[in-house]
């Protein structure tokens, strides 16, 4: 009995379980800390999907145990255009409590609840997660379901699994989880799910899918202009995917880049469609595209009838840790 009292054992328990740090002093107590706090909450650990904004859904929440508190904080695209910039943080709490269990929500030095955040199940696994002190909400109120880590990459398959910034024209930046089939032997059927979205194409919506299992077998020619793409889409030329194998990338100078390509060849092409809509989602259709593999972290793909092309890059890394 005594024993479980030890704060020095709770923490190594702490640290063993949470990967994780808690300091002992006259105020904080670990024992209480985990009774309280850590462990009423640890299924929430993790990341989640907001689906609190109509068509943008929120962006992601992460939850995760720090040093003698959880913090929540929300991770959104960047202000700018450009896919190489970091994920942003925003909304950064942390709750925690004193050796006698009294609960503090701060942010910053701001103590903004001295309760426990209030958990809601809904349907379809979704987490309706707020705080709510005197009657009235306070800091943060989220509609949230939640995100697996993606799959590491298999030996010889193109590209892993993964969540991705990627550009969307006049919309910014958007985050897309790229989903493979269950049966990993082709390309075919992988997806693109859009974790935050706009008002033609909502979150929640796939944004483009792969419908061939071999790779286009393109020529210099076939980039000389939009329409000699479109001519090898409609007749396509087929060729094995070969890990290690690459051929030159040159997009034809009347198509349209969301953003500066770094690359000059690519490991692989593969016929798809993506999702297009009218503002609401009204009327939407699937257009032709192609989906171009350029490095393990990057992809573009070429919406044809728009005379686009959407640049994505891999920011799992900086989501999962």
């Amino acid at each position: 009995h005594e024993l479980t009292k030890d704060d020095s054992l709770w923490s190594k328990v702490i640290s063993r379980q949470f990967n994780t740090t808690c300091k002992i002093s006259t105020n904080f107590s670990p024992r209480v800390f985990y009774k309280t706090i850590l462990h009423p909450f640890k299924k929430l650990l993790g990341i989640w999907k907001r689906h609190d904004i109509q068509f943008y859904g929120g962006g992601l929440v992460k939850i995760s145990a720090k040093e003698n508190c959880i913090e929540v904080c929300c991770l959104d695209v960047p202000l700018t255009h450009d896919i190489e910039d970091s994920m942003r943080v925003s909304g950064r709490l942390s709750i925690t409590c004193d050796n006698s269990g009294n609960v503090r929500i701060q942010i910053g030095e701001e103590i903004v609840a001295e309760t426990l955040p209030k958990i809601e199940w809904l349907e379809n696994g979704r987490l309706h997660f707020y705080i709510k002190e005197n009657d009235k909400l306070a800091s943060i109120d989220l509609i949230c379901s939640p995100l697996k880590e993606p799959k590491p990459r298999i030996e010889n398959f193109p590209i892993a699994e993964g969540i991705f910034l990627g550009t969307y024209g006049g919309h910014g930046l958007e985050i897309i989880q790229l989903t493979l089939p269950d049966e990993l032997t082709t390309m075919k059927d992988s997806y693109g799910l859009k974790i935050t979205g706009d008002p033609n194409v909502a979150c929640e919506k796939v944004t483009f899918r792969i419908i061939d299992e071999d790779c286009l077998d393109p020529e210099p020619a076939d980039f000389d202009s939009i329409e000699d793409i479109e001519q090898l889409y409609h007749n396509p030329r087929y060729i094995k995917y070969s890990e290690g194998g690459t051929f030159d990338f040159d997009p034809p100078g009347d198509m349209y880049m969301d953003s500066p390509l770094k690359f000059k060849q690519c490991k692989g092409m593969w016929r798809g469609e993506a999702q297009v809509a009218w503002h609401g989602g009204v009327n939407p259709r699937f257009i032709p595209a192609i989906f171009v593999h350029f490095h393990e972290d990057y992809f573009g793909v070429l919406f044809l009838e728009l005379g686009s092309m959407s640049m994505y890059r891999r920011v799992t890394k900086e989501i999962f840790t």
